[in-house]
């Protein structure tokens, strides 16, 4: 594995994993469009960053520990898809736009966990 390789395997969960959480916090501006006061709309605004902050959390942890990475994005995966098949309408749309970067994530979070060998050697310059 070259060294070009062995960055792109190390970065590319990393960095995918802030731009989707990124992603994921411009839903929780939604809280302001309400007719409520200004604190119920900062309370509302806190409420929709939670799942921003359990993957920040998750990113954090996995910065260290890929495995972590995978088991947790694979967690949200499956409790998305398990929220969006039981209580909400089948929108495809929403499976594709969340489901399929979590899903990269896991693919990634994996790959860079069993190559982990092969990441921490140094090749020769």
């Amino acid at each position: 594995m070259t060294i070009t390789q062995k960055r792109i395997l190390i970065w590319a969960p990393r960095l995918l994993g802030l731009a989707f959480a990124c992603f994921i916090g411009l839903f929780a501006l939604d809280a302001f469009e309400h007719g409520h006061s200004v604190w119920e709309k900062l309370r509302d605004f806190a409420l929709h960053l939670i799942p921003t902050g359990v993957l920040l959390l998750i990113i954090a942890l996995a910065w260290r520990w890929a495995w972590i990475g995978a088991f947790g994005a694979g967690s949200l995966l499956c409790l998305f898809l398990y929220w969006n098949f039981t209580f909400r309408h089948n929108v495809l749309a929403a499976v594709l736009v969340i489901a399929g970067p979590l899903a990269l994530l896991v693919v990634l979070y994996l790959w860079n966990w069993w190559k982990r060998a092969e990441l921490s050697t140094k090749e020769p310059s």
